[in-house]
């Protein structure tokens, strides 16, 4: 029976125990030893049931022995209850005898087993403690106790146990309290503290912690004991270092939102910046998550700091009940940057006016952007390649809206410039969001007449590697609109049809509708379906009239 501590495995094997008919020795290794003397007289005299509890502590040749033992008493049963994922794999590889595991997931408690035994009442309650306790016994113990008696000595008893435990090699209880800051770590960031990766193995193998591959990672429950003496033990200073030198040498690029998250908790916006400018469009991707890490900081602090404004406006617009929100930050960060010009770095300046200035296109004084949408381009070129690394995906993306700004304002010649610069950047960082200002490249080109171009940017978008999702969704609104153009110019109505349609309603079409319904038109008239692609065009006018001024 394997299982991590506090999963209930010694209650569960006293109770297994205590019902079997056979005789029964129980034991636990002491220093690696387990009672031969006494173990072999018991197999010698009767059939019976060998328990050992603890069987991570088992020394390898001890259990040679304990294999050789069953192999020539095939009469003894052997129940083990072990915290290592290995002692099962040893014991298989000493002995003959057939091996049944008990996995840590048999050992979760579940919502039948909390009906059946009438705690809480309602399937929802019981979920709940399930979610946050993850179904260990010893977490769903102190859940409980608390639901009952008001007060639980659980956490404590077990912070007794994992001090006792842990001290018994020098060291190792001090470095546990330093893992217990952070839900999970690397290796990175094992190698930014300078902690010995031995640290994986000496925890995975005592049940304290999990070890996947890729991440080293305590129960909540767990973690929450020694968190606690964490914050005794570690002065603020300490922690603080511990954190930043975790992001920013793992989280920033593992798990960008534990990296914001912890950004956060510090107060440090200057890194929460680093962060976001190096994880804009995956912290997007994850909007309710992110959303829910930035309604823990007070919106007011956030100004000087344009790139976390930028940040929260976005997620703010992608919710019909939070775009009212994205409208009021927007428009205390404009007063802010025009009061204080000068305030956070040169980058994150050019960040808020480039954004500010794609945004104004699709507001009533849309008239007044185009000389902030050049100066913004302009403002671009004054950044260094240091400045363009630390920007990440969020800069090319920038480029895009401002090239679509300028498309919409009629300067075509910026757009051109804005896409071919995006397409620059992300091709020489390898990213596979190239397909975003490389469509807009093609449509563009299919747009202004240029048809062998059109069909070269094309193929080259359709032939690249799309991030997930991307296809079904808007970056992908210039490559079907390309497709319709040259369609249209094959004279291949169904083609074109094929195209429209792959970007889905119009009428859910945030941009790019008007010229959509346009081509739409086109490819009706080519079609000989005039009459009914008049109405169409008249039902699409009425619903987003609807739509726009509900």
């Amino acid at each position: 029976m394997h299982g991590p501590v506090g999963s209930g495995k010694t209650t569960l094997l006293a109770s297994w125990a205590a019902a079997v008919e056979s005789p029964v020795l129980w034991c636990e290794p002491e220093g690696g030893r387990l009672p031969f003397a006494e173990i072999e007289t018991f197999a010698a005299e009767r059939p019976g049931v060998l328990v050992i509890d603890g069987g991570e502590r088992v020394e390898g040749d001890e259990l040679i022995r304990l294999g050789s033992l069953i192999d020539r008493a095939p009469q003894l049963r052997l129940a083990v209850a072990t915290r290592a994922a290995r002692t099962a794999r040893e014991i298989a590889s000493v002995s003959d005898a057939a091996v049944d595991v008990i996995a840590p997931s048999d050992l979760l408690v579940t919502a039948d087993e909390l009906r059946d035994a009438g705690l809480l009442g309602t399937a929802e309650a019981r979920a709940e403690l399930l979610r946050d306790t993850e179904g260990l016994m010893i977490a769903v113990r102190a859940r409980l106790d608390d639901a009952v008696r008001g007060a639980s000595g659980v956490r404590d008893r077990l912070r007794r146990t994992l001090r006792g435990e842990l001290d018994e090699q020098p060291g190792r209880y001090e470095l546990a309290v330093r893992l217990a800051i952070l839900p999970r770590v690397d290796r990175s960031i094992l190698a930014a503290w300078e902690i010995h990766e031995g640290i994986i193995d000496d925890l995975d193998g005592a049940g304290l912690a999990e070890w996947d591959g890729d991440w080293l990672r305590m129960h909540p429950f767990i973690r929450g004991a020694l968190a606690e003496d964490a914050e005794e033990q570690l002065s603020g200073a300490e922690r603080r270092t511990l954190l930043a030198a975790a992001t920013r040498s793992s989280l920033i690029r593992r798990d960008p939102l534990q990296a914001l998250r912890t950004a956060f908790d510090l107060d440090d916006l200057e890194l929460a910046t680093e962060v976001v400018f190096a994880n804009m469009v995956d912290l997007l991707e994850a909007r309710d998550e992110c959303y829910e890490i930035f309604t823990g900081v007070r919106a007011s602090r956030l100004r000087g700091y344009p790139g976390l404004t930028v940040m929260l406006v976005l997620l703010s617009n992608m919710a019909p009940d939070t775009r009212p929100r994205a409208l009021q930050l927007l428009a205390a960060e404009s007063l802010f940057q025009r009061l204080q010009p000068s305030r956070g770095r040169h980058r994150e300046r050019v960040v808020y006016r480039a954004f500010e200035a794609a945004a104004l296109r699709l507001t009533p004084f849309s008239g007044r952007a185009l000389p902030l949408i050049r100066q913004a381009v302009d403002d671009f070129t004054t950044l260094s390649d240091e400045d363009m690394d630390a920007l990440g995906r969020m800069g090319p993306m920038l480029q895009v809206h401002l090239g679509i700004g300028a498309f919409y304002l009629r300067d075509l010649e910026l757009a051109r410039r804005c896409f071919d610069l995006a397409d620059a950047l992300h091709a020489e960082a390898g990213r596979a969001d190239r397909v975003d200002p490389l469509s807009m490249r093609a449509g563009l080109a299919a747009l202004s007449g240029e048809l062998s171009l059109a069909r070269r940017l094309l193929a080259e978008a359709d032939a690249a590697e799309w991030p997930p999702g991307w296809r079904g969704s808007s970056p992908a609104d210039f490559f079907n609109l390309c497709g319709a153009v040259l369609a249209l110019e094959d004279g291949d109505p169904h083609a074109a049809g094929k195209s429209l349609d792959a970007a889905g309603p119009l009428v859910d079409m945030v941009e790019h509708w008007t010229i959509y319904a346009l081509v739409r038109a086109r490819r009706d008239r080519l079609a000989g379906e005039v009459e009914a692609g008049l109405v169409r065009v008249q039902r699409l006018r009425e619903q987003r009239f609807r739509t726009t001024f509900a």
